[in-house]
């Protein structure tokens, strides 16, 4: 197994984690009467939809590879569908990150906007929505090309393991609070607000960043996996 791929699925995971409005929404519905069950369905929506960029981007590449990667060709690491798809997406990554930084606090989509206006009567559907919609595409579908590279051809049970193992962490920051309301609901409230304060604060400039970083780090590791 590749554990270059496998480091690389773990700090994609964390990655996708980084996401400040989602969390912050989150947080505000917890903090309301009847919110578990708006963010337990926002956590829906999220792994419904990451899992299904996930999927479908296995299936393209596995089918690219079969046409345009020599059958041959047995040489450990990406192959040149893999290679290209994470340069690219990298260079999405930094751009996408430069624009984050330059319009400076996050600019909420109409969803968000909607959810904001009434927190109270925003629905479940709407809640499992936004969860869908907030998903970045761009890093699920570089953990897709990770999980080709680290095992080759990709097994079902090493490919379940991988998976897991990104879905957690990216949800890890959605599922911080809910665990809180959860086990600490003494004192949930001031630890929730506290954590909602940080990220009006700091979400949307750190989101830019580690947005950045990644990009920086896939556009290289693609790049030198073409060249080699």
């Amino acid at each position: 197994m590749d554990l270059g791929a496998v480091a690389a699925i773990i700090g994609l995971g964390i990655g996708v984690s980084v996401n400040a409005a989602g969390v912050s929404l989150v947080i505000l519905w917890l903090m309301r009467p009847g919110g578990m069950r708006k963010a337990v369905a926002y956590v829906v929506g999220s792994v419904v939809t990451e899992t299904a960029i996930i999927c479908a981007a296995l299936l393209l590449i596995r089918e690219a590879d079969k046409y345009l990667v020599d059958a041959t060709n047995l040489s450990p690491g990406p192959t040149d569908v893999q290679a290209w798809l994470i340069t690219l997406l990298g260079a999405v990554l930094i751009v996408t990150g430069v624009y984050m930084l330059r319009r400076g606090a996050h600019r909420s989509s109409a969803l968000l906007a909607l959810a904001l206006r009434d927190v109270d009567s925003a629905p479940s559907w709407l809640a499992f929505t936004i969860g869908a919609s907030l998903v970045s595409w761009t890093m699920p579908v570089v953990a897709a090309a990770e999980m080709q590279i680290a095992q080759q051809p990709l097994q079902l049970p090493v490919g379940l393991i991988l998976y897991a193992v990104f879905m957690a962490l990216a949800m890890s920051t959605v599922l911080a609070p809910i665990a809180v309301i959860i086990w600490r609901p003494q004192r949930s409230r001031e630890l929730l607000q506290r954590a909602r304060d940080w990220l009006d604060r700091n979400g949307g400039t750190t989101a830019a960043v580690v947005t950045i970083v990644f990009g920086v780090v896939f556009a290289i590791r693609g790049t030198v996996a073409l060249l080699s």
